[in-house]
């Protein structure tokens, strides 16, 4: 019955490792999605400026 209950503990904690793990990748990547649309709202906005500036 200890045994049991020691197994079932690791797995619990086990899961809630994945979870925590899968949760910071999820976020990681999130914000590297962010990051990059950033930087392409920033080019568009470039653009504009030197269009603007070329043809006013």
């Amino acid at each position: 019955e200890e045994l049991n209950k020691k197994k079932k503990r690791k797995g619990r904690e086990r899961g809630r490792e994945e979870q925590r793990r899968e949760k910071e990748e999820k976020k990681e990547k999130k914000d590297e999605e962010e990051k990059e649309e950033e930087k392409r709202e920033g080019r568009r906005k470039e653009n504009f400026a030197v269009v603007n500036f070329i043809f006013p």
